[in-house]
């Protein structure tokens, strides 16, 4: 089994429509290089763990979700990506993602999400070898 991974960063526009782009290259430019942090770090960190434990995954494949949608589709971080699809795949959301249920509602009616993963204490052995069970 391949986990299907999804994560992207919300870089919107502020001030004028496409200015993400010029922004993106002068705060490069005047700052330097990027440290990853936050729900970014999350992610990498899964990835590396993933790939650790010999895990097969694919990162922001929105076409093979379209075309299977029977997989599980792993969405960490920014709730945004909830809304970049209309999402069929059974969904494993987390962690992090709203600060508050209230934040969106009505999230588990309008999406199939079958688990929402939430930070907290580290896992025993015996919780962590649920976790492939379905």
């Amino acid at each position: 089994m391949i986990l299907n991974l999804f994560y992207k960063e919300p870089d919107p526009d502020r001030i004028l429509r496409f200015d993400r782009y010029p922004r993106k290259v002068l705060r490069r430019l005047v700052r330097g290089g990027r440290t990853p942090g936050g729900q970014e770090r999350v992610f990498l960190n899964l990835r590396a763990g993933l790939s650790l434990l010999g895990v097969d995954f694919r990162v922001n494949d929105f076409r093979h979700a379209r075309a299977h949608p029977n997989e599980l589709v792993c969405i960490v971080g920014k709730p945004h990506l909830l809304d970049a699809m209309p999402w069929r795949n059974p969904i494993f959301f987390g962690a992090s993602v709203f600060s508050h249920p209230i934040d969106n509602p009505t999230l588990l009616r309008r999406l199939p999400v079958e688990r929402i993963l939430v930070p907290g204490e580290c896992w025993t052995n015996s919780v962590g070898a649920n976790f492939g069970s379905r």
